[in-house]
């Protein structure tokens, strides 16, 4: 709402700010869940037609604790809306913090270090026990208190942010001034053409997508080291398991798990890879011309 400019108008009406966020956050809540509900509304149907003999109690309790999973990451993208007012920084902080949650929980087993961290991670709240299996665990109060907290941070920084919409109708003789509106030297080459242009609107979010995917692939070639310590137990995992669950997941040679280049790119590229660069190409590129029309 602020970066598009209507949060002003939505402001002046009798609504107080407290009321605003958390109406947005009751709707991220409901959209949310009706993700979960059709992943939970899938499973039970296909059940028993496909034989699976999953609980129904296991069924609900894995797709709440997917919702609450949601949830938990929401809040830190709408906190840290509330404190910056740029969508931009809110995206992708929150992608960071969850791909840096999920590496924490994937790698604890092989680190020692990151035992402390996965036992604060989101992902460990949600799957550390599997629900299906041992339906509603304590993680998910963990969970549901994160988002609460959040979401009271949400309120109470949006309530005392300054949104400035007294500059508009007064700028001399506001007492806030505005930000400075100098443009670096440095940057004229670049504003000299469309493409410059585009390239300096969007070099903040570059940086945060380049921070994210710096951690990602430092975090997956730092387990190298260890996987490659047991060679023997990662030859039996890879005999022990059939061809096709290697499939499944991208990997169409298996034994090439035990060699760096085989275990670097169905780590980074088969996997999370293409995925990260599908999410930044089409979110934060291929876009562009139609958001410049949305705007007017």
């Amino acid at each position: 709402e602020e970066h598009e400019g209507t949060l002003e108008m939505l402001l002046s009406t009798p609504l107080s700010r407290e009321h605003l966020v958390l109406s947005k956050l009751a709707a991220s809540a409901l959209l949310t869940a009706a993700a979960a509900a059709v992943m939970a509304t899938v499973l039970i149907v296909s059940n028993q037609p496909l034989g699976l003999a999953i609980p129904i109690q296991g069924i609900l309790a894995i797709n709440v604790g997917l919702w609450l999973l949601g949830m938990v990451f929401a809040g830190v993208a709408t906190t840290v809306g509330a404190f910056t007012g740029k969508p931009g920084a809110a995206w992708g902080t929150a992608l960071f913090a969850a791909v840096l949650a999920w590496f924490v929980s994937l790698f604890e087993p092989f680190f020692d270090w990151l035992e402390l961290p996965s036992k604060v991670s989101p992902f460990t709240w949600y799957i550390g026990k599997n629900p299906m299996l041992d339906p509603w665990p304590t993680g998910f109060w963990w969970l549901l208190l994160t988002t609460i907290a959040l979401a009271a941070g949400t309120v109470w920084l949006f309530s005392r942010r300054d949104i400035a919409t007294e500059l508009a109708v007064l700028p001399e003789t506001s007492i806030t001034p505005r930000r400075s509106k100098h443009v670096d030297p440095r940057s004229a080459r670049l504003l000299g053409s469309v493409a410059g242009k585009t390239v300096w609107d969007r070099r903040k979010t570059v940086f945060v997508w380049a921070g994210g995917i710096a951690s990602f692939l430092l975090v997956t070639f730092a387990a190298w080291p260890t996987m490659s310590g047991n060679a023997a137990a990662l030859e039996g995992l890879i005999n022990a398991m059939p061809t096709e669950m290697f499939a499944v997941f991208g990997m169409t040679d298996p034994d090439s798990l035990a060699t760096p280049a085989g275990f670097i790119s169905s780590r980074a590229y088969l996997n999370a890879g293409p995925l990260v660069m599908i999410l930044f190409c089409v979110g934060g590129v291929s876009a562009l011309v139609a958001k410049e029309e949305r705007r007017g």
